[in-house]
C-alpha cells in the first residue's frame, strides 16, 4: 500500500520524489535477481520491455547528420 500512498501524494513525480523513488526499483530488482544469474548486484537491471529499451537506447545515442537523420525500426 505504500506505493499507492506515494502515488496519491506525488503522482507522476513519484518516479523521482519521495522516500523511495520508483526510478530505482529496476536497479533494486536487478540486485535481488543477480544471484540467480550468477552475476554481481551491480551487473543486472530489470527493465520494462526489450523493444522499449532498444528504442530508448537508439534515441539516446542517435546523432543525426546530413543524409543520416532518421531511425528506421521494424
Amino acid at each position: 500500500m505504500k506505493s499507492l500512498v506515494d502515488w496519491k501524494r506525488h503522482g507522476i513525480d513519484g518516479w523521482t520524489d519521495g522516500a523511495e523513488p520508483w526510478i530505482y526499483f529496476f536497479e533494486r530488482l536487478g540486485e535481488l535477481s543477480a544471484q540467480l544469474l550468477g552475476a554481481a548486484g551491480d551487473e543486472v537491471i530489470m527493465a520494462v520491455l526489450t523493444t522499449a529499451n532498444l528504442h530508448q537506447l537508439a534515441t539516446t545515442f542517435f546523432e543525426p547528420r546530413a543524409g543520416r537523420n532518421k531511425i528506421l525500426a521494424e
